[in-house]
């Protein structure tokens, strides 16, 4: 089966890897992968050498001209590569992907890779066009039950034309590295301290703000606390807030790392109070690490964290819910070994990559059928 995949900016996440690496093998093959916007090609791409890669080097200021451009580009290549399915993913991707899948005559997967962010952002033009491609798509998949659910119920999308298929990893390469931990808290000056982090951007759905009332409510009684964020964005509202509770002391910024592992590893107790996750990868990481997390009851993250046995899940927003949860962890470190261990143990036997890879193959093998009954 010849298959694109194509995406509206980089391809170099571990996500487009393991697929370059694992639907060949499954019969995919050749595999065109392309990016609307970046230029130059994954680090990756010599492992992978029945991948063919390509660029449509669409600007990213969307002008209606670049990307009428970018759409005759993409349908060239369809047919010239002979391309049976485009599978696309992010939002303009999508776009410029479904019209050039109708242009080719072959058939669209889109996935869907968020949630409810957009209607949490106000922005009302992208949740419509999220709806239309969704709506167009021959099949739409999903990486969590809860976003099926948001599709069906929220945006009245057909439900035979959902396909949940979770991410999955390479836990050999997502561990624990105490070496890592160690490092991170000499380079931070954390020292000994008691760790609780967050590793997200910096938007207003992902809700430090509530982190950082629940560490102002544990100042006093956990004067060892540190709170660690780790991501990039403008937080410059984040720090004021933290100077007008007093935490200036008590707060590290990471910033944006390229060794999130070991950002984790450096951490008592992963926080996540994000307020949407259609998956939660950060959530997933925390546990590859064995470190307990202390999660909103969200999104995908409820089918990653299992209460009281790998972690904690909270109401949204429940800053004293969040605060008793770590202050609980915080004074039984062997709750915190255990639940490590166990979330670790889970995450590697339910969010394998050979069953996310599996899934894919479904998908692709489902929509092409599905458009050749069509025609028959």
């Amino acid at each position: 089966m010849r298959v694109c995949q194509f995406s509206s900016n980089s391809v170099g996440f571990p996500f487009f890897r393991a697929l370059a690496l694992g639907l060949p093998a499954r019969g995919i093959s050749p595999l065109s992968l392309g990016s609307l916007w970046r230029t130059s090609p994954p680090d990756w791409l010599p492992e992978a050498p029945d991948v063919r890669w390509f660029s449509l080097r669409a600007p990213r200021s969307r002008t209606r001209i670049r990307y009428a451009r970018a759409l005759g580009a993409l349908v060239r290549h369809l047919r010239r590569q002979r391309m049976e399915l485009i599978y696309t993913h992010m939002f303009d991707a999508g776009l410029v992907g479904l019209a050039a899948g109708r242009l080719a005559g072959i058939p669209v997967v889109h996935m869907r890779h968020h949630l409810e962010e957009h209607s949490l952002l106000n922005r009302p033009a992208h949740v419509e066009l999220d709806r239309f491609m969704a709506r167009h798509a021959d099949l739409v998949v999903v990486p969590s039950n809860a976003s099926r659910d948001y599709l069906a119920h929220r945006e009245r999308i057909a439900s035979d034309k959902i396909r949940v298929v979770h991410h999955g990893y390479a836990f050999d390469a997502m561990r624990k590295s105490a070496d890592g931990g160690r490092r991170i808290r000499r380079e931070l000056g954390l020292g000994e301290t008691f760790v609780i982090g967050y590793v997200s951007r910096f938007i207003p759905y992902k809700d430090h703000e509530s982190l950082i009332r629940s560490a102002a409510q544990l100042r006093d009684r956990l004067p060892d606390l540190r709170l660690l964020l780790v991501g990039g964005g403008d937080h410059g509202d984040i720090r004021a807030r933290i100077e007008e509770l007093g935490l200036g002391d008590r707060v590290v910024f990471a910033g944006h790392r390229d060794d999130v592992m070991a950002c984790i590893s450096a951490m008592d107790v992963m926080v996540h109070p994000s307020r949407t996750e259609s998956f939660g990868l950060a959530v997933l990481e925390g546990l590859a690490a064995e470190v307990p997390v202390v999660a909103c009851r969200v999104g995908g993250v409820i089918e990653i964290v299992k209460n009281g046995e790998t972690g904690v899940l909270i109401p949204p927003g429940d800053v004293a819910a969040m605060a008793g949860a770590v202050s609980r962890l915080h004074d039984d470190p062997g709750l915190r070994r255990s639940m490590g261990r166990a979330g670790r143990e889970d995450v590697v036997s339910r969010f394998d990559v050979e069953r996310m890879l599996d899934g894919h193959v479904e998908v692709c093998r489902a929509a092409v059928d599905h458009k050749g009954a069509g025609r028959s």
